[in-house]
């Protein structure tokens, strides 16, 4: 009978105790709240979106190497109202190290986008600055994997302020340590391609 009360009554303090603990409330990202320069954005609800593939989905190849190599269109929406410009990178992580010691081959580097741009037409540049690709050409290079299926990023961010980097020589790493500092919401879009 001893041993009955005793559970009971270590029960009854051990959920009190649980009720009398302050809860632990998971803080969300605030405006302009940049950890190491980046802002999780996810309180903009920023997007990027193609009428041509689905997120992690195929990028058809009118968009590619085998194709027109065009760019898609792009759908923007949920900019911060106070940011003032906008960035847009392509790139491909999974280039072999064969033929770029990094990795990453670079497709489409835009900055200084308006920050009110709700659509990039297809084939067409935004406007703003267009940077060189990792192919040496100013614009879209679209998809052209070596072998296999590739992932390709396509990376928006929303800027508190403008950049001043000239269009010339300017690489997908310029951009981003250009841009860490003044990142306050990001979004992006993978499409998948192989030949």
């Amino acid at each position: 009978m001893r041993k009955i009360v005793l559970v009971v009554i270590i029960l009854f303090v051990a959920v009190t105790l649980l009720f009398l603990m302050p809860a632990k409330v998971a803080k969300g990202p605030t405006k302009n709240n940049h950890t190491n320069g980046n802002t999780v954005g996810a309180i903009h609800n920023m997007t990027i979106e193609s009428s041509a593939f689905v997120d992690d989905g195929k990028i058809p190849s009118t968009y590619t190497c085998d194709g027109k190599n065009i760019n898609p269109e792009i759908l923007i929406a949920g900019v911060p109202e106070d940011a003032v410009s906008l960035v847009l990178i392509v790139y491909d992580p999974d280039v072999p190290k064969s033929i770029r010691a990094d990795g990453i081959w670079t497709h489409w580097l835009v900055w200084n986008i308006p920050a009110d741009t709700k659509k990039i037409s297809e084939g067409e540049e935004p406007p703003g600055v267009v940077g060189e690709n990792t192919g040496g050409e100013f614009g879209y290079q679209g998809p052209c994997p070596p072998s296999g299926e590739h992932r390709y990023f396509f990376k928006l961010y929303a800027l508190d302020s403008r950049l001043n980097l000239s269009e010339e020589g300017t690489t997908k790493n310029d951009i981003e340590e250009e841009i860490s500092n003044h990142i306050i919401a990001q979004s992006e879009l993978v499409g998948r391609y192989s030949r």
